[in-house]
C-alpha cells in the first residue's frame, strides 16, 4: 500500500509544466510564511494576558462624580494627568478626580489598544460596584481611549443609570493592528455625552 501511494505522488508530480512549478514558487510556497506570520501576530496581539498590575483606583465611600484621567502609550500617571488633576479643582467633597497609570500595558504598540480596552472593562465593573457613584467622566489620549470605551461599556452593562461623559484627546483608531477605522465607528457611541480633541499636525493614526 506504500508503495501505491508512491506511485501516486510520483505520478502527480511527472509530467508537470515548467509554469506550474514557477507557480508552486512564487506564488503557493511565499502565501504560508506570510499567513503563518499573521495568525501568529493576531495571537500575539489577542492572547489574553495578567493585567493585574494595572491596579484598580481606590474610590472613597463618599465619592459620586468620578473624573477619571487615562494616559496614552508610553506614558505614565506622572507624565501629564497628574498635572491635569492638580490644575483641576474639585468643586465638592463628592468629586474624585483620579489620574490613573495603566502602565507598563501603555508599552507596547501594537497591543496597547486590545489591552486598554480590556483594563478598561475592569475599571468600569469596578466603578459601576461603587454604590455612591452617579456619574463619571472619562478622559483619555491617543490609546487610553481605549480605557474610555472599555469602561464606558462595562458601567453601561452593569448600571446604565449611571451617567459617562468620554473625552477622546488625539485618540488613536486603530485597533488590534488591524482594524484601522474602529475608533472613528465605536468612540463616543457608548456615553451619554462625549466629545474629542484631535491634534492635526500630528502624525500617529487617528
Amino acid at each position: 500500500m506504500a508503495n501505491d501511494l508512491i506511485v501516486e505522488i510520483r505520478n502527480f508530480f511527472s509530467g508537470r509544466s515548467i509554469v506550474f512549478w514557477l507557480v508552486m514558487l512564487f506564488v503557493v510556497l511565499p502565501i504560508f510564511p506570510a499567513l503563518f506570520g499573521s495568525i501568529g501576530f493576531l495571537l500575539y496581539i489577542y492572547w489574553p494576558i495578567d493585567l493585574t498590575k494595572a491596579q484598580l483606583p481606590e474610590v472613597y465611600s463618599t465619592t459620586r462624580h468620578v473624573i477619571l484621567i487615562s494616559h496614552g502609550l508610553n506614558d505614565t500617571a506622572e507624565h501629564w494627568p497628574t498635572d491635569l488633576k492638580s490644575a483641576l479643582s474639585p468643586p465638592d467633597e463628592h468629586t474624585q478626580i483620579i489620574a490613573f497609570d495603566w502602565n507598563p500595558y501603555a508599552r507596547n504598540t501594537a497591543r496597547c489598544s486590545v489591552d486598554g480596552k480590556r483594563i478598561g472593562q475592569l475599571v468600569g465593573e469596578h466603578l459601576a460596584h461603587q454604590t455612591a457613584v452617579q456619574s463619571v467622566h472619562f478622559v483619555g489620549h491617543s490609546c487610553g481611549a481605549f480605557i474610555n470605551l472599555g469602561a464606558c461599556r462595562a458601567i453601561k452593562a452593569t448600571r446604565p443609570e449611571i451617567s459617562v461623559q468620554t473625552t477622546y484627546l488625539d485618540a488613536v483608531a486603530i485597533y488590534g493592528g488591524i482594524i484601522w477605522d474602529y475608533g472613528l465607528q465605536n468612540f463616543g457611541t457608548c456615553a451619554d455625552f462625549a466629545d474629542a480633541y484631535i491634534d492635526t499636525g500630528d502624525g500617529v493614526p487617528g
